[in-house]
């Protein structure tokens, strides 16, 4: 349904026109996962609570055991820690479309640049600020470079056809 049409004046046979449409966007749920905070897991703790278990402790009970009932003492005595430690949560995962040309050495620079501000934060030494300051500068210009490459080479690849670069959505 077309809404608050205005045709603008007639300076030739052309004509302005402006008008409003209600487009209703579809919002993408983001879906819930299960996970596990892996980077808090004590690994001395857990050897601890592992060699504790029923799974290390007596190794003749083990051997009259079927390969089921091994399985799920296996499954038990790894999750029973782990749920202590690091219990599964429930959290969104945002889908976002990727972009293109972000690739492993984006994801790398990345890296270093949240490595070089962790370090300040931790330190709040000027020489630590500094280093963190131009670790950003140089992956944005690593990211302002993958792009602008990136693109000259969809714009080359599409050998004149208007179709296809449309379809790009060359920013």
């Amino acid at each position: 349904m077309i809404s608050e049409l205005r045709v603008g004046d007639m300076i030739s046979d052309h004509a302005l026109i402006r008008f409003t449409l209600p487009v209703k966007i579809e919002r993408l749920d983001a879906p819930w996962t299960t996970r596990r905070a892996w980077r808090r897991v004590a690994t001395d703790a857990f050897a601890s609570d592992l060699a504790a278990s029923e799974l290390c402790c007596d190794l003749k009970a083990l051997e009259d055991k079927t390969v089921d009932d091994l399985a799920e003492l296996y499954s038990s005595a790894m999750t029973r820690p782990l749920d202590q430690q690091c219990p599964v949560v429930q959290v969104r995962h945002k889908v976002k479309q990727t972009t293109p040309w972000y690739d492993a050495d984006c994801r790398a620079a990345r890296r270093r640049v949240r490595a070089a501000e962790r370090r300040f934060r931790r330190t709040h030494v000027e020489a630590d600020r500094r280093a963190w300051d131009d670790k950003v500068k140089t992956m944005r210009m690593l990211y302002e470079t993958k792009k602008r490459n990136y693109w000259r080479d969809e714009i080359a690849a599409s050998k004149g056809n208007t179709r296809r670069l449309w379809r790009a959505n060359i920013p």
